[in-house]
């Protein structure tokens, strides 16, 4: 989860709560909002206190965790520092800053296109089409999605999938590629998004990341 965090923010907002630990951040210029949610029941053990909201560099954030070699890790919150031990009596202490987002409000999109796979099939989609373009046009038609891009070199690919709707938008791949990254962790992605549009990209299982992508205009 962290891997995710740090290829899209350098300083995500963390908020402890009674149900558990989420994340809601966006990016530098508000193009992209991600959204993590982590319930209780995914911790050996949860005690909250009282409700926390902070920013950490996820950079570090990550690095530590990777560092981390036994089977439990402790995560404590305490005079504004995260502590993060293992049962090597490894321990690091972070500084927390204060949490800008906390007040920003998550976008209400009403999304009446969707398309549902596995993540692997779509993160290569993605992989395929950066090679040559930078943005993908996405066009929904009965069980099958059209992706395109490119001026000079293009591409023009058509994947069969769980299809909702009809619709056609375009949205950055730089984004798209880095969204991709939560692929290992989760077997599908629902894709959401309307015409011209907004996108929302959910990844559900014992917990639950979210993206929001805004479209990008088409200049043709």
């Amino acid at each position: 989860m962290f891997d995710c965090m740090r290829d899209l923010i350098m300083e995500p907002c963390l908020k402890f709560n009674p149900d558990g630990l989420s994340v809601k951040s966006f990016t530098d210029c508000n193009s992209a909002v991600c959204l993590f949610d982590v319930p209780k029941e995914m911790f050996s053990q949860y005690e909250f206190e009282a409700e926390e909201s902070f920013k950490v560099q996820a950079e570090l954030l990550a690095r530590i965790m990777k560092r981390m070699k036994t089977k439990f890790v402790n995560l404590d919150f305490k005079d504004q520092r995260i502590i993060i031990s293992d049962e090597n009596k490894k321990e690091y202490s972070i500084a927390v800053m204060t949490d800008d987002d906390v007040r920003k409000d998550v976008p209400n999109l009403e999304l009446n296109t969707s398309f549902k796979m596995k993540s692997v099939d779509f993160q290569d989609l993605v992989l395929d089409a950066i090679i040559i373009s930078d943005i993908m046009r996405i066009e929904t038609q009965e069980g099958k999605i059209k992706t395109s891009g490119g001026e000079l070199n293009k591409f023009n690919f058509e994947t069969e999938c769980e299809v909702d709707g009809n619709g056609k938008s375009i949205y950055g791949l730089e984004y798209l590629q880095k969204f991709m990254s939560a692929s290992k962790y989760f077997r599908n992605v629902l894709f959401e998004f309307s015409s011209d549009g907004p996108c929302r990209l959910t990844f559900d299982g014992e917990l639950k990341i979210r993206f929001i992508l805004a479209a990008r205009v088409d200049e043709e």
